[in-house]
């Protein structure tokens, strides 16, 4: 009878922080890949595309293009969080096939393409918040990405990230991710032994890619509408929910003591997970300590985290990303009232369970 091997959490600050031997089995059983939830999610989000185009231009109202922009800029950052998802290999369990379908239908239309970002990636998971960490080097000396500040001084930092902050940071994104040292994920981060890793697909199929777009945007005439209903939203609408939800995952953490305190996860209303974090990504805490655990098992591993006291105790949980008065990212962003609302962590901790 085949059993598993142990499963542990990737600590790089503090390796006695948690203890899962009891849910080892559990979450290994949670690290294998559902497929055809992936391509459920994949197509769910194309459609949304589609069918917002198609609306905005039957409504030939400028009401209407806005909200197409939002409603694609939107998914357009969920099609990215999906590709986060195949960088771990957690698409398919084959991994020409992961790489593939990832480019076709998830990076090269963002034109970036899954192995730069892996490459990016991994460092930023073996070095989190460190200056190791391309990520948190890129932003570490950077005013917008220095907190606690006031409320309107976010609100200010956002709208210039859909205007042209965060569209200079993927053109810059997109020319040196392709020069960095390349890395091979372990298996604990959603990789495999070493030497098992997919190689990039062949250059002939990126070029064979973008030459087919280019040849049916110019047969159809639909140069002006690619421009309008895909570029202006990526360097927008999705530049916006791109830069809200980096702030998320890592800034206006004070404590950063432990593993359990680099990261939060935040429990976002309806509307902030349609826009913001999509796919589960607001378990981001519970993704970096188990990077092998697709999207779609994030709230089965969160419920079974819970039930450890070290977790319980001493992870950083938000309450929503700007609603909550006292709990919510926005309220550890201004330096609001989180020293005072560890008063009422049971009542939080009993809401999540």
């Amino acid at each position: 009878m085949r059993t598993h091997s142990t499963i542990r959490p990737v600590l790089v600050h503090d390796k006695n922080c948690l203890d899962v031997s009891a849910l080892s089995s559990e979450l290994h059983q949670l690290c294998r890949t559902v497929p055809w939830r992936s391509f459920l999610a994949i197509a769910g989000d194309w459609l949304f595309i589609a069918a917002a185009i198609v609306a905005a231009r039957l409504a030939h109202h400028w009401l209407a293009a806005l909200c197409a922009l939002v409603v694609i800029g939107s998914r357009q950052h969920a099609l990215l969080i999906l590709m986060h998802d195949a960088s771990h290999f957690r698409i398919h369990p084959r991994k020409k096939i992961n790489d593939v379908l990832a480019n076709c239908f998830l990076a090269w239309p963002c034109f970036i393409s899954v192995e730069a970002y892996r490459a990016h990636h991994y460092e930023h998971h073996v070095h989190v918040n460190t200056d190791e960490d391309p990520d948190w080097l890129r932003k570490k000396d950077n005013p917008d990405w220095a907190f606690p500040k006031k409320q309107w001084h976010i609100l200010l930092i956002f709208l210039r990230a859909a205007l042209y902050t965060e569209a200079g940071e993927i053109v810059k994104a997109l020319i040196f991710r392709p020069f960095l040292r390349k890395r091979q994920p372990t298996a604990a981060e959603g990789g495999e032994a070493k030497g098992t890793a997919a190689k990039p697909p062949k250059s002939r199929l990126k070029l064979a890619y973008y030459l087919s777009l280019v040849a049916i945007l110019t047969a159809f005439g639909w140069w002006s509408n690619f421009l309008f209903y895909w570029m202006l939203p990526l360097l927008t609408f999705n530049a916006l929910f791109l830069r809200m939800r980096s702030v998320c995952e890592h800034f206006g953490l004070y404590e950063r003591s432990h593993d359990l305190n680099h990261t939060r996860n935040y429990h976002p209303s309806l509307l902030e997970r349609i826009f913001i974090a999509p796919h589960n990504v607001h378990y981001h805490l519970d993704h970096h300590l188990f990077p092998a655990i697709p999207f779609y098992h994030l709230p089965r591993a969160h419920r079974l985290l819970m039930a450890l006291p070290d977790y319980r105790e001493n992870s950083h949980q938000s309450v929503s990303i700007f609603t909550d008065r006292q709990r919510s990212v926005l309220c550890d962003l201004t330096g609001g009232t989180r020293v005072a609302a560890e008063q009422e962590k049971p009542v939080l901790v009993a809401a999540m369970n």
